[in-house]
Order: C-alpha cells, then structure tokens, then sequence
C-alpha cells in the first residue's frame, strides 16, 4: 500500500511524495501538498524521504517527481494527476483506511494561489475536509484562547441540557453562588465605615474584606484615634476585632504626613510569632492600592533575609521584640533600624502578656529607645495600647480594692508604653472575661487514664476543629503519641518547633475541617482561625488571663463555642484559684457523658495506647543513654570490657521493652478492629442529659451538639440543686415542727 513520506516536525503545508509507486506512476501523479498538523506557519524545509531499503532511489524518485511536476503545472499532466488520484482513493477505500487525506487552510490562503490545492477536493473527502478546517482552526489558535473557547462551549452545552432536562448541575449552582457572593460584595453598606472617619481608598479595601459593620471596639478606638489623634488603652473580649480597631488609624495617620527620614513610620510589637504574621496579613489586605509596604520580623526564620526585607525601607514593621532587639543593637548608626526619627504610630498588642515580669524585657528597651528618639526630636507619636484582658484583676475580693488595683494598673502601663496624658482608656471587657457566646463547662477525671479517655471521647464524640491546651511541651508530645496512635488526625503547635514547621501546622489547621490542634500557650494569643468548635484546657490553666485568652480562640465573631477544663485530683487547687480569679460566684457546670459504651470502649483503646506511649518513651532513654556510655568510654579510652555487665543488662531491657510493645501494637490493632458503638437509642443509658437531636451519630461534628449538651447539663444541675434546696428546707421545717412539739410537751 502506498505511503507518505513527511517530516516528523511541526506541521505546515509540506510537499510530500508516494512512496510504492514505480517512476513512471510518480511521473503522472506528481508531488503534492500536505497539511501536517501542529506546525508553526513560518518557513518550513524540504521534507527528507523515508530511510528504507529502497532510500536512494525514493530521493531519486522524489526529486524527478518534484521536477515533472514543475514543467506540468499546466495541461494534460493536470487531467492525469486528477483522473489518477481519484480511481487511487476508489480502490482504497474498499480496503479500509485512506492513506491520502487533503486539507485546506482557512486562513493564509491569498486570492490567486496556488491551483493545486483546490484539485484534490472530491464528493467523498468532503466531510473530512470540513472537519480538517475545524480542527486547523483550532490549532492555529493560542493555548489560553483554545481553552477558554472549549469551556464556553460545554458551558453552552450544559446550559441547553438543563433547559431541555430541567436538571440543575453542580457547574451551574457554583456559577450562581460565585454571583449571588460578588453581588453581596457590591452591596456592602460602608455607610457606618465612612462616619467613623475612615480614608475612602481604606473604607474600600474594608469592603473586599466583607466586613460590613464595625464592632464595639472598633466604634470606640477609631474615632477618637483617627480624629482627637489621642492614644488609647483598649481593652475588649477576644475575637472582638482589636485588630482592625488599631491598624485602621495607623494607615490613616500615615496617609496625612509625609516620610520624615529613613526608619519605619509604625511599630506593631506582638508577643509570639504566629499572632506576628496575622496582623500582618490583615496589614497586606488593606494596604492594596497604595504606596506603603510592611514587613514582618519574628524569631525562627533566616536573619539575612529580614535585613535583605529591610533595605526597601517599608514603611510599616510588626515584630515580636526579641528579635527585633537583636537586630536594632546590630543596626547601622543612621541605617534604617537606628532611624526613629518619623515615628508616627507605636502599637503594643496584647501587653499586659510583655509587661509581665521575667517576660519580654526587649520590649521596654525598645520603646524607651524610641521614647528617647521621640523627645529629642520633639516629635509627636501616637501610641495604641490592647489586650483582652488589660485591666483584668486576679484577685479582686471587694469592688473598691478591685476599682483601685484597675487604675494603678492603667498608670503602670502608661509608664511602660510611654501613654501621654492626652488619653483615653476603653474598657468593654465583661466581668467574666470571656465571650458572650461561650459556652464553659469542666470535666472531672479521677486519674490521668481517665482525663486522656474523657479528651479522646469528646473528639471522637463531637468531632470537629479543635484545639487541645498543655501547660508544658513534654505534655503534648506525650498525647500526640498516643493520638496518633489511635488514629485521630492531630496537629502540633508547641516552642520548641521550628518556625516554618508551626507556619506549616497553622495552614494545615485552618484549612481542614476535622482536625486536632495540639498547642502550649504560644496559640493562646491573638490567633483568629475560622471555624474552631472546641477548646479543650487538658491541663488547668495558671492563671484566670491565660484561661481567657485559650478559650477565645473560640466563639469568636459573635458565633458559639465550648471551652472544656478537665481536672483531675492533683490540679483541683489550681482550678479553685483560677475560679476566684475569674470573680466567678459559681463553679463551672460539668458536661456530661451522654453514651457510656462509647466512652467504656474508648477506655481500653486509651490505655493500650498510653502504655505502648510510655514503652517508646522508655525504650529512647535507654537508647539515648547507652550510645551517651559508648561515647563517653571511647573518649576517655576506656576500657569496653569494664561495663560489660551493665551493656548486656541494658540490652536485656530493650529487648524485652521491644517485645513488649510489639504485643500491644497487635491488640491494639485488633481493638482498632472493632467498631465503635454508635449514638443511638438502644445504646444509650438512661439519662437526663440525651435528646433527639444528640442522639444521631457518635462522631457528629457539629458544635451545636456539643453546645446544647452543655447547656442541658447545666439545666439539669440547676434543677438538681432547686429541689436539693427545697428539700433541705422541708426538712428543716419538719425538724424545727418536731422540737417545738417536745418542747410544748
């Protein structure tokens, strides 16, 4: 069968030869043109024949051929060459495939071209011709409009299905919904933005941040930041949109005066380094737009990339003191860190965690440093004071001791911050300390078994996001052993990490659903993640301010929340002195355990678990320690055979430690096994705290569930306590009936 010879490049129209053929039929058919596809449209060579057998006289052939069809473009050879293809394609298309396919080009083709590409065309090619222009078409277009014209048309498609099936796709509802989204953006009133005084150009970027209303302390702080230009001490509950109260009036003030020297113009100091990089994304949003650039400096991450940020000068830094300290004491005299001389705004956030003794002492030298450079230079800069808990006293047993503590608390922290008299002090925190929307329960655990059983089954029974607090790092190794273990997904958040790694778990966090976040008291601050169901305070806080600032890493925005403290024995003192800090009259109501065979199953998991935990932790000491013995030995030439003995003992315990754990990996694997019981009515005991609502799944994860069962326990514990009341009262009715009875007789 005859074939084509071509080249294996890009495509273009291409003289192209027979190959099969004897000379003399190359002769009467001739050379004609072929359109390989996916060719550029540019100068294309001459196509090289196929090696074969027969290679030198295909050249030949094609170079005679190339050459008889020059001299017969005209006359009888056009008849032939016509006449020949046509029986050609007869006879092939009885065999199957046609070897010889024409196309025409769409585009390209002037007026009075070449004849022969319109001599191939015939009745039977006619539809293949067609579909060769769509498809040339389409290869002549950029990539980028190819792709959009392929998405308009099965859009297109999509939309006569639906019309002529009355199906609705789930393409269609995003299109709708993706709408109904940019048109409730558009209707963002910022009347109420706008009457605070805010720049047009902010008011706008606020806007895109969906943010339609300002809260509490966002009316209180702006106005009198951005207007009187006075310096605020605020204080509001956390999740109440402090943030936004204090970066609002620093853009504003910076908008109004222009650059004086090269140093930063605002200050932003924040305790740890996640809070760091929050603001300074709230920051980046808000400054699109406009000529300012901020800058973020944290501990953990490369120094010289810090100072490489620093040399384009912008205009504002959020840092946490350390390493900013660290790097001013390095800085240049007239460098950018040694200029404070266009200072306009220092912001202190959550201070009363810096002004702590033994906390932060960076921070002071930082700002009296500044305070120096301000006076000198006689300049007037604003400075900006929050925290949820500024003006919180620990122990505060009558109101007068409680409003004096207050004040010289306020006068303690204007002379570290350096406040002017030209103040105004905001406090809109509620007497408990926490948000409205809170729900705060505590769980009583009679041992260490029985708190790492009640936090698995509060996981397991609620499900959702989650944060898990630990007072020390070695706490939340050890339950992110046993978590893990158990196969829940758990996340890990703690000092000691290296920063990209909590960077890292921070996003992971964020953007799943059913997650654990197990955290020391570095996420206790300022974080503002969406979404979190649950605080659960594995080890009692030590103080009622970090007890406030953990539980408002949920329940934020006005939305609900449930914090859970659970005690055991050894922590009921600290529980009783975290209580009377928080001024609360009553104790924590206890959430209660609504399905006892699921908290029973979860028992034996948690144990197993715990114990293969502690082998593991046993089996590194051990290890850590006889490699530290080796060393030590072969540095002070030592003889081997001294400790022989304890080797071998050593040796002994690692093995069996070994054995041991791989016992209980196999039952903990065959209890894994097992399903867990489900949150129904035949499993469920008789009590008061059930009802339908809770009673659907095991792993529901909705807060409202965990939420409402709360809530019902404290309805049950009140009525509870009522009929306790009344019943001591009926007695002592009766006993006081009694004695005036005998005492009549």
């Amino acid at each position: 069968m005859p074939v084509i010879v071509a080249s294996k490049s890009k495509g273009a129209w291409r003289n192209v030869a027979v190959e099969g053929l004897k000379m003399d039929e190359w002769a009467e058919i001739g050379a004609f043109e072929e359109w390989i596809p996916g060719a550029e449209d540019e100068e294309v060579s001459e196509p090289k024949a196929k090696k074969s057998k027969k290679g030198k006289e295909t050249a030949e052939g094609v170079k005679k051929v190339e050459n008889e069809s020059d001299e017969k473009k005209e006359g009888e050879g056009k008849k032939k060459r016509k006449r020949k293809k046509k029986n050609r394609d007869e006879k092939e298309k009885g065999e199957g495939e046609k070897e010889v396919k024409k196309r025409k080009i769409e585009e390209g083709v002037k007026e009075g071209g070449k004849e022969e590409e319109k001599k191939e065309e015939n009745g039977e090619d006619k539809k293949e011709g067609e579909e060769g222009k769509k498809k040339n078409k389409k290869k002549s277009l950029p990539k980028g409009q190819r792709r959009r014209m392929k998405l308009a048309k099965k859009r297109e498609r999509e939309a006569k299905e639906k019309e002529g099936k009355g199906e609705v796709k789930n393409d269609g509802e995003k299109e709708e919904g993706e709408e109904k989204e940019e048109e409730k953006k558009e209707e963002i009133d910022t009347t109420e933005w706008i009457n605070l005084g805010i720049p047009a150009d902010i008011v706008q970027s606020i806007a895109k941040m969906g943010f339609s209303s300002a809260t509490a302390i966002q009316r209180e702080v702006i106005p009198s930041a951005i207007r009187d230009r006075l310096d605020i001490l605020g204080a509001a509950e956390t999740g109440s949109g402090k943030t936004l109260a204090y970066v609002i009036p620093v853009l504003a003030r910076l908008r109004e005066e222009e650059r004086r020297g090269v140093g930063p113009r605002a200050l932003i100091l924040a305790p740890t380094r996640e809070l760091v990089i929050q603001v300074r994304k709230v920051i980046d949003v808000l400054l699109v737009g406009t000529k300012f650039r901020a800058c973020s400096i944290v501990g953990g991450l490369a120094q010289q990339k810090q100072e490489r940020i620093m040399k384009h000068k912008p205009e504002i830094m959020v840092a946490t003191p350390g390493r900013l300290w660290a790097l001013m004491r390095q800085a240049d005299t007239g460098s950018y860190l040694d200029d404070w001389s266009g200072m306009k705004c220092l912001v202190i956030d959550e201070t009363d965690r810096m002004v702590e003794k033994g906390h932060f002492s960076e921070m002071t030298k930082i700002v009296d440093k500044i305070k120096i450079t301000v006076e000198d230079k006689q300049l007037k800069m604003q400075t900006l004071v929050f925290s949820a808990t500024l003006t919180f006293c620990r122990i505060a047993n009558k109101s007068e001791d409680a409003k004096a503590d207050t004040q010289a608390k306020i006068e303690e922290l204007a002379t570290i911050t350096g406040l002017r008299k030209e103040r105004k002090v905001i406090d809109l925190t509620i007497g408990k300390g926490t948000a409205e929307k809170l729900v705060e329960s505590r769980l009583n655990c009679k041992n260490l078994l029985g708190k790492d059983t009640s936090l698995v089954y509060l996981i397991h029974r609620y499900g959702g996001r989650s944060i898990v607090f630990c007072n020390s790092v070695d706490c939340s190794r050890r339950l992110y052993g046993i978590l893990s273990k158990l196969k829940i997904r758990v996340l890990l958040l703690h000092a000691k990490m290296i920063q990209r790694a909590r960077l890292n778990n921070l996003e992971k966090f964020a953007k799943e659903e059913n997650v654990v976040l197990l955290a020391t008291d570095v996420a206790a601050r300022g974080l503002d993640i969406k979404g979190i169901q649950h605080v659960f305070h594995y080890q009692v806080p030590k103080t009622a301010e970090t007890y406030i600032h953990r539980s408002g890493r949920t329940a934020r925005a006005s939305s609900h929340g449930l914090s859970i403290v659970l005690v055991d024995p050894t922590e009921s003192s600290i529980y009783r002195k975290m209580c009377s800090s928080l001024n609360r009259s009553t104790d924590l109501s206890v959430f209660p355990i609504d399905c006892e065979p699921l908290f029973d199953t979860i028992r034996e998991r948690v144990r197993v678990a715990s114990d293969m935990d502690s082998a593991e932790h046993q089996l590194q000491k051990k290890s850590h320690a006889e490699s530290w013995f080796d060393k030590a030995a072969k540095e002070a030439d030592l003889d081997p055979t001294e400790r022989q003995d304890d080797a071998d003992e050593a040796h002994y315990d690692m093995n069996s430690l070994h054995g041991t754990m791989k016992t209980m990996a196999n039952k903990l694997k065959h209890l894994m096994a097992t399903p867990l019981p489900s949150i129904d009515r035949a499993n469920l005991p008789n009590t008061r705290y059930m009802n339908a609502d809770l009673a659907e799944k095991a792993t529901g994860s909705l807060t409202r569930e965990a939420v409402e069962s709360a809530k019902e326990g404290e309805k049950v514990a009140a009525g509870l306590k009522k009929k306790a009341r009344e019943f001591l009262a009926l007695k002592r009715k009766s006993l006081k009936k009694k004695k005036e009875e005998e005492s009549a007789k």
